[in-house]
C-alpha cells in the first residue's frame, strides 16, 4: 500500500485500500491537489463547518499544514493523502493534542471528492489513521466532530469502534437559519 507507516514499528490492523487506489503520507507537493479537493467540499456546503470563504485554503496554507506534520516533534499528527493513480482524490488529517492532560489525544478530519465517495476508501483511511494510534506509544483516543445528518459518515465511524460521546444540538447556523446539530465521537484503543 505506498508507503504507508513504513515506519510504524507495530501494526495491528491490515491497511487495504480499493483496487486502483492508494494511500500515503502527505508531501509538500501534494499541497496543491489537496487544497482542490478541499475547495470541492467545502463547495459542497454540507460537510464542513466553515464556509468556503473562511478558511485560508491554498496550496500554500496546505503546503504549511503538512510542512508543520512533518515537523510535528512527538509523531502524533499526520496528513494522510488517498490517490486514484497519481490523482490526490482524498485525506486525513490528525492533529496531536498538546499539553500533558490531553497528549493522549489526536483530532481528526477526513475528506474525499464526491466522485470517490462509497468505494471503500474513506475506510482504508480511517484504518490508517487507528494504526497510527495504535503504533505511537503516548496516543490512545482519536477525536472527531460530524454533523448529525452524515449518516454514512456516522456509519463508518460506528463500524470501526467509533462511538458518540455527545452532541451539540444546533450548534451550526446555516446560510438560511436552519441549525444543524453535530456528533462528537471518539476511538479509544
Amino acid at each position: 500500500m505506498d508507503e504507508l507507516f513504513q515506519s510504524t514499528r507495530r501494526m495491528k490492523r491490515s491497511l487495504r485500500a480499493p483496487p486502483g487506489y492508494g494511500i500515503r503520507d502527505a508531501r509538500v507537493a501534494d499541497a496543491g491537489a489537496l487544497s482542490a479537493v478541499y475547495q470541492s467540499i467545502l463547495e459542497e456546503g454540507r460537510w464542513f463547518a466553515s464556509f468556503p470563504d473562511e478558511l485560508p485554503n491554498t496550496p500554500a496554507w496546505q503546503a504549511g499544514r503538512i510542512r508543520l506534520t512533518q515537523q510535528d516533534p512527538t509523531g502524533a499528527s499526520r496528513i494522510l493523502v488517498a490517490h486514484y493513480g497519481d490523482a490526490v482524490v482524498g485525506g486525513l488529517m490528525l492533529d496531536g493534542e498538546s499539553g500533558r492532560r490531553r497528549r493522549h489525544s489526536a483530532q481528526m478530519e477526513i475528506l474525499l471528492a464526491p466522485p470517490h465517495r462509497g468505494k471503500g476508501l474513506g475506510g482504508a483511511l480511517l484504518d490508517g489513521a487507528i494504526a497510527h494510534i495504535e503504533a505511537h506509544p503516548e496516543l490512545s483516543r482519536l477525536c472527531l466532530t460530524v454533523f448529525e445528518d452524515n449518516v454514512a459518515a456516522i456509519a463508518l465511524y460506528r463500524s470501526r469502534g467509533f462511538r458518540i460521546e455527545g452532541r451539540r444540538v444546533g450548534s451550526h447556523k446555516e446560510l438560511d437559519g436552519r441549525l444543524r446539530t453535530d456528533v462528537l465521537m471518539a476511538w479509544v484503543g
